[in-house]
């Protein structure tokens, strides 16, 4: 009860925001006609390209060597003419990219290591209030209260690191939060985590697909129980029998979201988990063919246009992922767009020397398919030389691997060579993120 009196106190009397009133509306949108919310959208994409024009040198640039006017852009179909944005433009052409006159106390420096562990910075708008609130939706689809208790397991160093600070405590302590590192779990860690987790017994805890599978395996070895409301899953690739497993032994509704720190809040599934359902109003969000071109029904590479930071506005960024778009709407009721799934990074994407070319799910799919491997790496170190890292389940267990290479070589071809390198764990990257799929070569 003091949590949410000091919420509404600091909302309502001090800072003076629109919070609630942005929360009423957005319960309201959800469910507006597919129609209704593309239009919304559409809007608020036309108010953050006119701006952009006006304030910030890089897009004013843009469409001024292309001779195109915000006035050209007239619906989806004309997004097209506008240049993609990459990490590779945003980082060669950083100060032009933030807005002139932008008020200093809105700016907040950030950076993403992303599965690569490569470190990109990027200015965030601490000045909107949007994915907070559409944050607090998600926590309704999941059951759960903004005030209710929740368990963080991350992996990012910094966010540990940050939740230690003064300030960052008290917003915590108002938000019933508790931070735990993801990194270096081991059987002590586990057991502590536990016993924490009885202690302050959260209603929803949070983590990458990866530790909530090892910790759920910890769990089930030892005949630890701990059941939340909820819980929500980020950062990975969310497998299906990685959800299925982390269910089974926490006996609690796993929850795929999806999100980005150079986009906040993008999308997340409901409780009927028949697609990831888009925060429109807070992204638009394309998917693309390998020329460039929208694709209605199924698998390209994301493209994100940030509708509210008006810090450093990132427009048809290419973030780096690829999903499957879907045109049905979910039972659910809410006429938000729908993500089928994410696919993982575009770099996972593997070619053989035949032709084919295979996501990260063929590889996770095929080694559930035989018994005897725990954890995997997929290392690509020539067009022809595939090494797979693997951790064993069994330490003397036996694995028929010429099962494997012959499913591989069904898809890949004879000429290629698949190494199979047993490691005794594979370390995460920088970020606390396991990368299931390793490219050495372009």
């Amino acid at each position: 009860m003091f949590r949410k009196t000091a919420f509404n106190i600091y909302h309502n009397y001090v800072k003076r925001d629109e919070l609630y009133t942005l929360k009423a509306l957005f319960n309201k949108t959800q469910y507006w006609s597919k129609e209704e919310i593309l239009n919304y959208q559409w809007d608020l994409f036309k108010k953050q390209l006119n701006y952009a024009y006006e304030k910030v040198p890089y897009y004013k640039n843009i469409f001024d060597k292309l001779q195109l006017s915000v006035d050209d852009i007239k619906s989806t179909q004309d997004l097209i003419k506008i240049p993609i944005l990459t990490k590779d433009i945003v980082r060669s052409n950083f100060n032009d990219l933030v807005a002139k006159d932008i008020d200093k106390s809105r700016i907040k420096w950030n950076s993403t290591s992303g599965s690569t562990g490569s470190n990109f910075k990027f200015l965030s708008d601490k000045g909107t209030l949007v994915p907070s609130v559409l944050q607090h939706r998600c926590y309704s689809w999941m059951g759960i209260d903004f005030f209710d208790k929740k368990m963080s397991v991350w992996g990012a160093g910094w966010d540990v690191k940050k939740s230690k600070k003064l300030i960052s405590r008290i917003k915590s302590a108002i938000k019933g939060a508790t931070v735990l590192s993801g990194y270096n779990l081991s059987d002590k860690d586990l057991t502590d985590y536990f016993k924490l987790m009885n202690k302050i017994n959260p209603r929803l805890i949070i983590s990458y697909p990866s530790i909530l599978f090892d910790m759920a395996k910890f769990f089930e070895k030892n005949e630890l129980t701990f059941s939340p409301k909820a819980i929500q899953i980020g950062g990975e690739k969310l497998f299906p029998f990685q959800r299925d497993y982390i269910e089974k032994i926490f006996k609690a509704p796993v929850f795929d979201f999806y999100g980005a720190r150079d986009m906040s809040m993008i999308a997340q599934d409901c409780d009927k988990h028949e697609g990831l359902h888009i925060m429109a109003e807070n992204v638009l969000v394309e998917v693309l063919d390998d020329e460039g071109y929208p694709v209605e029904e199924g698998e390209g590479d994301l493209v994100i246009t940030n509708l509210h930071n008006k810090v450093m506005p990132f427009i048809r960024y290419k973030i780096g992922d690829r999903a499957v778009v879907t045109q049905k709407q979910c039972s659910c009721g809410r006429g938000l767009p729908l993500l089928k799934e994410i696919i993982g990074r575009s770099f996972e994407i593997i070619e053989f020397p035949n032709g084919n070319k295979v996501g990260g799910t063929f590889w996770t799919i095929l080694l559930k398919t035989e018994p005897g491997i725990q954890k995997l790496q997929v290392v690509q170190k020539a067009k022809d030389l595939i090494q797979i890292n693997y951790v064993p389940e069994k330490e003397n267990g036996v694995i028929n691997f010429k099962n494997f290479i012959d499913k591989i070589h069904h898809y890949s071809g004879q000429d290629l060579n698949v190494k199979f390198n047993k490691v005794s764990e594979i370390p995460p990257t920088k970020g606390g993120k396991y990368r299931f799929i390793v490219k050495e070569i372009e």
